[in-house]
């Protein structure tokens, strides 16, 4: 039978008082009766009660990663790669890290703070932000250290960490661009995200810049996964839009354009170059192989986490908004127009 506090400190010839003094390491127990304690303990072999434990210390070594839970596909691994700089940083800390999906932060952030009320996580990563200020207000009324994968409001006053977004499609459009396509189609994903406005508006701007006309039917938008971009494609095709390549949102949707442009025999990059975004491990795994952008997913995750515990371990910390360097990754997907 599983060893109680009860049963150490009748062991021990202490209280259970002073038992519970001892595992939370105070200082008002003599080291005499602190070693009868541990004796105690481990001839019993008595396991403490680790969530009792944090409910006293008003600690609970939880970080909170808040997640869109429509991006947790087979096909889209970002938050799995996010994830892996998080840990870096949570597990030498001795912290584990929850997931919560929360698809709609302005609805959402409620139930973050009756949360951390509860003392169910002492501070939380949000990945996929809101345009709306309520929901940082609120956090930052009640209290909740955070920080963002991503943008957030002007004025609000909460750490960023993020990619340039702009910069990324801006380097993808002008790729294609280079190799010589001049009907560039735009698969994007919802402009409600800031992400999704600033991917947009890196197209627009090389297309801008090379002198050329932004067409509004080669410019379409659906969810940020396989099956957007799948449906995108087919939406493009539909309206009779004439391109020769297309930059897409993120390397899923891209791998779901590639897809539907085969059903359709079309030849990539034969007949139509594709670009991604993000060089997720899956990009090298398709055929042909994903020319797309590398973005810092790894990097966002860890950089987040050292913040966050920045704010937890010293309290006030400067606010500041980072964007991480990109780079173009040449793969098999994009071709020289002739």
């Amino acid at each position: 039978m599983k060893a109680t506090i009860k049963d150490v400190a009748s062991l021990a010839k202490v209280s259970i008082a002073t038992v519970s003094r001892v595992l939370n390491n105070q200082d008002n127990v003599s080291l005499e009766t602190k070693r009868k304690v541990q004796l105690a303990m481990h001839k019993l072999d008595y396991q403490p009660n680790v969530l009792a434990q944090r409910f006293v210390r008003n600690i609970s070594h939880l970080i909170a990663v808040v997640i869109d839970e429509r991006g947790m596909t087979a096909m889209d691994q970002f938050i799995l790669v996010l994830l892996q700089g998080v840990f870096k940083v949570t597990k030498p800390r001795g912290y584990d890290v929850i997931l919560i999906p929360g698809t709609d932060l302005d609805v959402n952030y409620k139930s973050l703070v009756a949360m951390f009320n509860q003392n169910m996580y002492d501070g939380v990563i949000l990945t996929s932000p809101t345009k709306n200020q309520l929901p940082y207000l609120n956090l930052l009324q009640a209290k909740v250290p955070v920080v963002v994968s991503g943008r957030v409001p002007e004025g609000i006053p909460i750490s960023t960490i993020d990619n340039d977004n702009v910069k990324a499609t801006y380097v993808a459009t002008k790729y294609l661009l280079e190799l010589g396509h001049r009907r560039i189609a735009y698969i994007g994903g919802p402009s409600y995200y800031w992400v999704g406005e600033e991917r947009l508006n890196g197209y627009k701007k090389a297309i801008s810049e090379a002198g050329l006309t932004i067409s509004p039917e080669l410019v379409v938008e659906d969810s940020f996964d396989f099956a957007g971009g799948y449906r995108s494609l087919q939406q493009l095709l539909a309206c009779g839009a004439d391109f020769t390549a297309i930059c897409v949102y993120n390397d899923p949707m891209a791998i779901g354009t590639i897809k539907g442009l085969k059903d359709r025999g079309y030849k990539v990059p034969g007949d139509v170059s594709v670009i991604g975004c993000d060089n997720l491990p899956i990009g090298m795994m398709v055929e042909p192989a994903l020319s797309t952008i590398q973005s810092n997913i790894s990097q966002v995750g860890e950089i987040t986490a050292k913040l966050l515990f920045e704010a937890l371990e010293g309290g006030e910390s400067e606010v500041t908004h980072n964007l991480l360097p990109l780079e173009l990754v040449k793969r098999e997907s994009c071709r020289i127009l002739a």
